[in-house]
C-alpha cells in the first residue's frame, strides 16, 4: 500500500509499508489524487476509511506525519497484504526528505 498526503496543498508525505521495503508505486498514488489531499495506492480500503475520518487540510507537516504513519500502521494490522517495515518521506518545496525508521516509531508512539 501505497499513501501520498498533501500538507496544505503544496509539501506530501509519502509512506507505503510491503514485504519489499520499497515505497510501491507513488506515481499510481500521485495519478489518483482524491479531492480531499491524498492519495492511496495498493490496497488502501481501511487508509481511505482512517483518512476520511481524521485528514485535515490544514494540517502541518508533522502532524501529518503522524497521521500517515497511524493510518499506514492501521492498515497493516487490519489486511494481510499490508506489511513490513514503514518507509516514509516529506516531500517538500526544498527537497525530498527520507524519514528515519527511529522518527516513525515515535510517530506512531505520539498517535
Amino acid at each position: 500500500m501505497t499513501l501520498v498526503v498533501s500538507a496544505r496543498g503544496k509539501d506530501f508525505i509519502i509512506a507505503s509499508a510491503d514485504s519489499r521495503g520499497t515505497f510501491g508505486d507513488p506515481l499510481v498514488a500521485f495519478s489518483s489524487f482524491h479531492r480531499y489531499g491524498w492519495a492511496t495506492g495498493g490496497v488502501p480500503m481501511f487508509a481511505i476509511y482512517l483518512l476520511g475520518r481524521r485528514y485535515r487540510d490544514n494540517m502541518s507537516v508533522e502532524e501529518l506525519s503522524a497521521l500517515v504513519a497511524y493510518v499506514t500502521a492501521e492498515t497493516a494490522t487490519q489486511d494481510l497484504r499490508v506489511g513490513g517495515q514503514i518507509k516514509m518521506a516529506k516531500i517538500l518545496t526544498d527537497g525530498i526528505q527520507e524519514i528515519p525508521e527511529t522518527e516513525i516509531k515515535n510517530l506512531l508512539d505520539r498517535y
